[in-house]
């Protein structure tokens, strides 16, 4: 048996729809199983009850002081398209996402691996289908995770005509 011979499904979910991938993502995750679930066809960024894609609760949950996930939030990365990098997680307060929440507990290593992934989105594809409320926020985040500072960041929406009020 065993994930290389495809015995297991991943259409079940537990408790708080938590999907295979979400339990061997958390905790101090396991980097082979994560590796082999995705190649034997988990789905990358499925949500649990609350939003939480197993990239969130690799970085959510592991101890801030070690950053042992690393290895499996740089390939979680890796593998997560670039419109769910911004899953509707109830772990970030305030609407923080993953970057902020890594930064706040200072967990530099995680919060230098989403910086890197970041740097690779494709801007136009991220923005593209967006309600217009929603075009600043989420262009101010992008180019901020990207590693711009504020006036660039000021610069860069009001030459692509997005205005932000603060």
């Amino acid at each position: 048996g065993g994930l290389g011979e495809h015995a297991y499904t991943f259409d079940e979910c537990g408790l708080d729809k938590l999907s295979p991938l979400h339990w061997a993502a958390r905790g101090e995750a396991d980097l082979e199983l994560v590796v082999a679930m995705i190649e034997a066809g988990h789905p990358v960024s499925p949500e649990d009850a609350y939003g939480n894609t197993p990239l969130v609760l690799a970085i959510t949950e592991q101890d801030p002081a070690t950053e042992p996930n690393l290895p499996v939030i740089e390939f979680l990365l890796e593998r997560t398209r670039d419109r769910e990098l911004f899953p509707h997680s109830t772990q970030f307060i305030h609407g923080d996402g993953m970057y902020d929440f890594a930064v706040a507990r200072d967990m530099r290593r995680t919060a230098s691996c989403i910086r890197e992934r970041f740097r690779n989105v494709n801007l136009e594809a991220m923005l593209h289908d967006l309600p217009a409320w929603h075009l600043p926020t989420r262009c101010a985040r992008i180019l901020y995770y990207q590693g711009l500072p504020w006036p660039e960041i000021y610069r860069t929406m009001v030459a692509r005509g997005i205005e932000e009020d603060r």
